[in-house]
């Protein structure tokens, strides 16, 4: 494989190169299994789960990846190592580079990748507490079982009647319980929560960024078409339902109101006999009701 653009990681050392290079061509080492730059890939997921390895948002097991190349561009395969600076809370298996947690979390590793002589800047790693329960809020009941059930609220949006066609904010809470005979739960951060449209079918939608061919759709702050969000501030994820009124209007629906219906939740580790991620037990949905605009 050849690579025609310079890598982040890289810059300082090339630039350091061309200068050298400027005073003395002959002092460049050119030779084919020479590495001059380092490329990171792009880290699968947001978090490494305490006790776990990394793994990508379809829950496989997966490796730190980069890709080392020679002053010609081309790459050098196998030839990057990486390391963690913090081998207490994180370590990398050698040659396969695969990430080991420890126990302890929520907490930031710092690693490197190195090939030869050459060695990146360290780059941070999340390590997250272990996803166990999404919920409504932070309340469980009394017997300690998550309080993870379909939400009591019902929204009415207004929308064209009034101005405003979006839904007031949407809340999951990703939730870790430390020992099954405790029920105190904590927030997990830098964990991937997942919205949908569960009723009616027929509006699903894709949560692409162009998405808004349908009369609802779930979005982020930006009110831009977001079906997944990263979870912060304690484990919360919020997103928002809003109303396109032109495609609502085709839909010629004849009653007072459309009910929607949204569902959040969470997935951890590939299940074979599911061949998928198993979820996370709980989940969030939200019913909200909004008026017809030609019923205004």
């Amino acid at each position: 494989m050849r690579r025609t653009g310079i890598p982040a990681f890289a810059l300082p050392i090339v630039f350091f190169l061309a200068v050298v290079g400027a005073a003395a061509c002959s002092n460049l080492n050119t030779a084919p299994g020479h590495v001059v730059s380092i490329f990171i890939d792009t880290l699968p997921y947001p978090s490494i789960v305490q006790n776990d390895t990394m793994r990508d948002t379809t829950g496989r097991v997966v490796p730190f990846k980069a890709t080392a190349f020679n002053l010609a561009g081309d790459s050098l395969p196998g030839a990057v190592q990486f390391f963690s600076l913090d081998a207490n809370l994180l370590r990398v298996t050698l040659s396969t580079n695969f990430p080991i947690a420890t126990d302890s979390a929520p907490a930031s590793v710092r690693i490197v990748a190195q090939a030869q002589s050459l060695q990146t800047t360290p780059t941070t790693v999340t390590i997250a507490l272990r996803p166990d329960t999404v919920s409504h809020d932070s309340v469980a009941t009394a017997s300690g079982t998550p309080a993870f059930t379909t939400s009591d609220t019902t929204q009415l949006v207004r929308g064209f009647c009034a101005g405003a066609p979006t839904s007031a904010q949407m809340v999951a809470l990703l939730r870790h319980r430390p020992t099954v005979s405790t029920n105190t739960f904590t927030g997990v951060d830098n964990f991937i929560m997942k919205w949908k449209i569960i009723s009616p079918d027929s509006i699903a939608g894709t949560g692409s960024i162009n998405d808004t061919a349908h009369f609802a759709y779930i979005v982020g702050a930006n009110l831009l078409p977001a079906v997944r969000d990263t979870t912060k501030g304690g484990g919360f994820s919020t997103r928002f339902l809003t109303f396109g009124g032109e495609a609502f209007k085709r839909f010629r629906v004849d009653t007072d109101t459309v009910t929607v219906i949204v569902q959040a939740w969470a997935t951890y580790r590939f299940t074979p006999a599911l061949d998928s991620a198993a979820q996370v037990p709980g989940m969030v949905r939200d019913t909200i009701r909004f008026v017809n605009p030609s019923k205004c």
